[in-house]
């Protein structure tokens, strides 16, 4: 079996990833929506992989931080 990523369908943020499923007739990995094959970068604290339809970009992950 071969990994697949999945993304948020609005923000394009990594959200998983699992083993894609066979085709039973094929034997070819089925890829779901909002998924791909292509693996995303590595990120450190504070980033975010985001896939844009054909590639990941790496983008600041400020979620959680306090301001005041």
């Amino acid at each position: 079996m071969s990994r697949i990523y999945h993304f948020d369908d609005i923000s394009g943020m990594l959200t998983a990833t699992s083993e894609a499923r066979l085709d039973p007739v094929t034997g070819v990995a089925m890829l779901p929506a909002n998924a791909t094959s292509m693996a995303p970068p590595e990120t450190t604290d504070f980033e975010v992989a985001i896939w844009n339809g054909s590639d990941w970009l790496v983008s600041a992950d400020r979620r959680g931080e306090e301001y005041w």
